[in-house]
């Protein structure tokens, strides 16, 4: 799960400028919660996260 992660984060932040990243730390992170990472049916792991 861990390398899942890791490896949808490497992809979102090569699509970003380093300015935009730090820039927008919080929509960096929102855009990992909101488009990469989601529950499977009946567990609600990431939505607690978020």
């Amino acid at each position: 799960m861990i390398g899942m992660i890791k490896g949808e984060t490497q992809v979102l932040a090569a699509s970003m400028t380093m300015e935009e990243i730090f820039k927008g730390t919080e929509q960096f992170k929102e855009e990992i919660f909101d488009k990469q990472l989601v529950d499977v049916p009946r567990y609600k792991y990431f939505s607690y996260l978020g």
